[in-house]
């Protein structure tokens, strides 16, 4: 039974034998999901991470809301279980048996990566949910400058501990680099414009 299931059903989760949450590795196509989540301004962008953990290393390959979307839900860090049990078993389904519920992504409404003391806020509200231990993980997302970047952390007995995130900083695209692929030869000699 998956951590979402288990939650909805108000199950306890089974004890875990395997290392606490060390790094993250993030799949490109997760990294280009949060690059589009982030351009809605003005909005809390956020929701769970789906990925499999081998010895420390927390390998992110799919992320969801928490909740279908609406416009009248401003924290992303509210749950809808019925939801994210399906998503959970859909994402299940399609990656393995092994890939599962692992940890939070969070960016604030400016999408600028937020300073370390308000991270600690949201890490310290999403422990006391249950959402963040020593295995699933809190990353915090924003820019600097035109790079995507993170700080990640997991959190043991009341502590908070920062751990590698494994995204960025990582140049954005603008939307002339998107281009570059569809015009002519010449064109394409043009430098990036990051």
């Amino acid at each position: 039974m998956d951590r979402a299931t288990r939650w909805h059903l108000g199950l306890p989760q089974p004890r875990t034998t395997h290392p606490p949450t060390e790094t993250l590795l993030f799949d490109p196509a997760v990294r280009e999901h949060i690059v589009r989540g982030l351009h809605t301004p003005g909005r809390w962008s956020g929701g769970a991470l789906y990925g499999t953990a081998v010895s420390g290393i927390l390998h992110v390959r799919h992320v969801s809301p928490l909740h279908p979307p609406t416009p009248d839900i401003r924290d992303p860090l509210t749950i809808n279980l019925p939801y994210l049990v399906g998503v959970s078993q859909a994402v299940t389904s399609l990656m393995g048996e092994n890939v599962q519920w692992c940890g939070q992504w969070l960016s604030p409404p400016h999408h600028q990566l937020p300073v370390e003391d308000q991270d600690l806020i949201h890490l310290t509200h999403c422990a006391k949910r249950g959402l963040v231990d020593e295995w699933h993980p809190l990353i915090m997302i924003g820019y600097i400058a035109e790079h995507l970047a993170g700080r990640a952390y997991t959190w043991r007995n009341g502590t908070a501990r920062r751990i590698a995130p494994g995204l960025g900083p990582i140049p954005i695209p603008t939307p002339e680099d998107d281009l570059a692929d569809v015009q002519p030869l010449e064109m394409s000699a043009r430098p990036p414009n990051w």
